[in-house]
């Protein structure tokens, strides 16, 4: 049994056009470089830049981070007060 399934298995590998199947890869993937490579030289990033930056700023200009900072102590004051309200309720 195991020799009918080599026997098969060696007549596929015999029959199998690799260099085919290898160029028709290469071809696929350097299909794929010329898209990225096309992308990456026109696409303006610096552009992108100034608008990610324009975006942080308008972030930084509206959040108001003392109400941040305050929140974020609340935050702390209420779990401390929950421990405390379960540990001094704890007979």
């Amino acid at each position: 049994m195991g020799t009918i399934l080599a026997d098969k298995l060696n007549e596929v590998v015999d029959s199998w056009d690799s260099y085919a199947w290898g160029a028709k890869l290469g071809g696929l993937i350097n299909n794929g470089l010329n898209v990225a490579y096309g992308f990456l030289t026109e696409f303006d990033f610096t552009a992108l830049g100034v608008k990610v930056g324009e975006a942080f700023t308008g972030i930084l200009d509206t959040v108001d981070f003392d109400l941040l900072g305050r929140t974020f102590a609340a935050k702390w004051n209420a779990l401390f007060d929950f421990i405390y309200g379960v540990v001094t309720t704890i007979p």
